[in-house]
Order: structure tokens, then C-alpha cells, then sequence
């Protein structure tokens, strides 16, 4: 039951409809909201590799009212504001949108794992920390040293390389 499940999590109501909202704006892949929701579970249970800080996108966009971004920049994750979750511990404190039923099950039907980190492409979801970090660096190297070329290009690249994006990975720059 839900009722069951929020004891199992250790969450409110109001917990799992903000992890809900966020799940909501960050995927539109059913299969993977539960594992994205136990993500952000984890990132904000202690103690843990993200020290508490969800470091979710989406509440970045909501942050800066800018919701149709297609990619978060280091300026959007330096917005002071509660609803920024790169500056701010925990939860955000309402969500950020109303989601939908199939996503708040989700997030109430997340099954446990040890995973605070995730890529765009369902198929690298549960990669190693270290595999994680190394897709990154390769990314973020790559990119930085085509920036100069060209913006635009910069930008096309991100997009093909969306199989390891993962959160945050352009707030580098």
C-alpha cells in the first residue's frame, strides 16, 4: 500500500510529491523514474556521497524560472535561491510541479539501491562511481577543448553525447 511504502522510505507525503515533481521535469521514461527517484533518495539520506545536496536540474530550471532549458549551466546551479537543490541541502521546499500519479507510484514503488549518480541513457544508469566519473571527465575534456572552436558545435556535441550526460555535468564550465 502507499501507506506501507512511505514508512518504507522514511518519507511524507509531501516528501515523495516533491521527489515526484522533480522526477516529473527530469525524465519522461516510466521505467526509469523509479530508479532516478531512489537517486535523489539517496542523495539526500545521510551520510552519503553528496553530502545531502540533491543536485537535481530541474529545480534549477524551476529556480531560475527558466523550465524550458534544455541544459543546466554553472550559472543556473549558482542561483541563490531554497529551490536551488546545487546550493541547498534537501529537498526543495514545495514541489516544482504537480506530478503525475504513474510518478508519484513510481517514487513510492522505488526499490533500494546504491546508486547516487545517473547518465541520460537507461542502459549506463547503474554505472560505478568510477566509470561515472571517468564518462565525465572524457565529456567535460573533449568539450572544453572544442569550445573554442565554436559555441554552437560545443552545443551539438552535448546533444549527441546525451547518452552521458549526466546532472550537472555542463556546470563545469
Amino acid at each position: 500500500s502507499r501507506i506501507a511504502n512511505l514508512d518504507r522510505l522514511g518519507l511524507s507525503q509531501k516528501d515523495v510529491v516533491t521527489i515526484a515533481s522533480i522526477v516529473e521535469k527530469e525524465t519522461n521514461y516510466s521505467e526509469e523514474k523509479g530508479d532516478l527517484a531512489m537517486v535523489y533518495i539517496n542523495r539526500i539520506s545521510s551520510p552519503n556521497e553528496s553530502a545531502g545536496y540533491l543536485q537535481a536540474d530541474p529545480t534549477s530550471k524551476f529556480a531560475v524560472g527558466e523550465l524550458y532549458l534544455r541544459r543546466v549551466t554553472k550559472k543556473e546551479t549558482q542561483c541563490d535561491c531554497p529551490f536551488n537543490t546545487y546550493k541547498t541541502k534537501g529537498l526543495p521546499p514545495a514541489p516544482i510541479c504537480l506530478p503525475s500519479k504513474e510518478t508519484i507510484d513510481a517514487v513510492l514503488n522505488a526499490q533500494p539501491h546504491e546508486f547516487y549518480f545517473f547518465c541520460a541513457d537507461p542502459a549506463n544508469f547503474t554505472l560505478p562511481r568510477d566509470q561515472h566519473k571517468h564518462i565525465l571527465v572524457t565529456a567535460i575534456k573533449w568539450i572544453k577543448m572544442y569550445i573554442e572552436f565554436s559555441n554552437n558545435y560545443a552545443f551539438l556535441f552535448a546533444k549527441r553525447i546525451s547518452s552521458i550526460h549526466c546532472c550537472g555535468f555542463l556546470s563545469a564550465f
